[in-house]
């Protein structure tokens, strides 16, 4: 079984799920990508629709299942392979620690809506659980 870590960010709000990896690159690849359009049709403010950005899960650069992807959109999404869920779990930490960092301190009332709207962790997690299986 190959362990994925995904990272769904919008603004200071990190969403994380270890999922199972599809094996193939091809399939990975596919996959991975409506995941993508999912996700920033739903992080997306209406007035910002349009095409979709892949960020590195695209060729060129697609460098197969061995190596970190990132996607820079409304929010960024992370691709993290991992060589175990021990593993996972470290980098989660790590991440989780940032996200406690970056939330301290006043918010804007109208930014902290827009997390609540657009980073809704039961929605991030249906569209996720949509493409991969969580473990």
């Amino acid at each position: 079984m190959k362990v994925l870590l995904i990272i769904s960010q919008y603004r200071w709000s990190r969403h994380m799920f270890i999922v199972e990896s599809k094996s193939d690159d091809q399939e990975y690849l596919k996959v991975s990508q409506k995941l993508i359009e999912e996700l920033e049709d739903y992080k997306r403010i209406s007035i910002n629709r349009g095409d979709y950005n892949y960020g590195d899960m695209q060729e060129p650069f697609f460098g197969g299942m061995k190596r970190r992807h990132n996607v820079n959109d409304s929010g960024d999404i992370y691709f993290i392979p991992c060589i175990s869920i021990t593993h996972a779990l470290k980098e989660i930490k790590e991440y989780w620690d940032t996200s406690r960092r970056e939330s301290r301190g006043y918010k804007k009332r109208e930014l902290e809506k827009s997390v609540d709207d657009h980073h809704n962790v039961a929605i991030i997690r249906d569209i996720v659980s949509r493409h991969f299986n969580i473990l």
